[in-house]
């Protein structure tokens, strides 16, 4: 069956459906996510796939608390930036907008020189009552634990806890609002690469500095534009029609505050020339007055014609 392979989708929304009619909720676990690779930019799903497993996901929203995969060997994550509708016929070419973000846990192999990495991810029961995590599980905190492979004394050691890193963690948890607000945080800032993007590449090989190879990854990498505009859209699609058209959107956007920006100069500029032109005529104005006012006995100027008692003292 080439829309459900081995029925999985039919089996998860089967899952799901327990979940929530019995008042209780899930962990999604899988190895490659329906999202693109960070290296290559690759589309790791099909089409189809990816409709479907957002389709589900999107529907039963209020259930999954967390999705969590692997396979890109590196420390990322995925969030929705937009919702794309709830309708099963939208197009998921961009990671719609859900509750819980995508997390990709990092590898114990040093495949892509990353060091070997693990995560310890926290999780607790929002206690009872009627509030927003009232008797709901949520993921509070995690923590990234490696080995440095470059070091003479090689043992494990705590890289990082999010709430520490990205300080913006609230009290509801590993929510997507935080997520989103972190990938806020990653424009660049007055035309250079920001903290916070700085920050998730050096954090995505798990400590290992990175090289040419690396993707743009590690602290040591330079990472222009280009490469910026490629993280944002990275983060957020689900296909590489939806990463496409990022970049290009993200692109003409450039072109378009590129071009408001000459216009506010070139207006600027007409502003000042006009007004020294202004400035520039009015004092020569006043010099001409001055000049070709008549003089008087008592030095005063006038503009009439000499009175004749004026006129026989002179």
């Amino acid at each position: 069956n080439n829309k459900d392979p081995g029925k999985q989708f039919a089996w998860m929304r089967k899952v799901l459906s327990h979940c929530r009619d019995n008042g209780t909720q899930a962990i999604i676990v899988g190895h490659i996510p329906p999202a693109i690779g960070n290296f290559r930019h690759t589309q790791l799903w099909r089409d189809g796939y990816i409709q479907s497993y957002y389709d589900i996901v999107k529907e039963f929203d209020n259930v999954i608390i967390a999705q969590l995969f692997g396979h890109l060997h590196s420390d990322e994550f995925r969030i929705g930036l937009v919702d794309e509708g709830t309708n099963p016929t939208a197009n998921f070419t961009m990671i719609p907008s859900m509750n819980t973000p995508i997390l990709f846990g990092p590898s114990i192999t040093p495949l892509h020189g990353n060091d070997p990495s693990l995560r310890l991810v926290k999780y607790d029961k929002g206690g009872a009552g009627s509030g927003p995590n009232g008797g709901k599980y949520r993921l509070l905190d995690y923590e990234s634990h490696r080995l440095s492979i470059g070091a003479s004394d090689k043992h494990w050691s705590r890289l990082y806890t999010f709430s520490e890193a990205y300080p913006m963690l609230k009290e509801d948890g590993l929510s997507s609002e935080v997520f989103r607000t972190i990938v806020e945080s990653m424009e660049d800032n007055r035309g250079k690469e920001s903290p916070a993007l700085q920050l998730y590449r050096s954090l995505m090989l798990s400590g290992a500095d990175g090289n040419d190879h690396s993707a743009g990854e590690g602290v040591n990498v330079n990472c222009d534009s280009s490469c910026r505009d490629e993280y944002l859209c990275t983060l957020q699609s689900a296909t590489s029609a939806g990463y496409d058209n990022c970049l290009l959107e993200r692109k003409q956007s450039w072109i378009d505050n590129g071009k408001s920006i000459f216009g506010l100069v070139v207006a600027s500029l007409f502003v000042i020339v006009a007004v020294a032109f202004f400035i520039i005529r009015w004092k020569k104005k006043n010099k001409r007055d001055d000049y070709e006012s008549t003089p008087s006995v008592t030095g005063i100027g006038h503009s009439d014609e000499l009175d004749a008692k004026d006129q026989e003292i002179i």
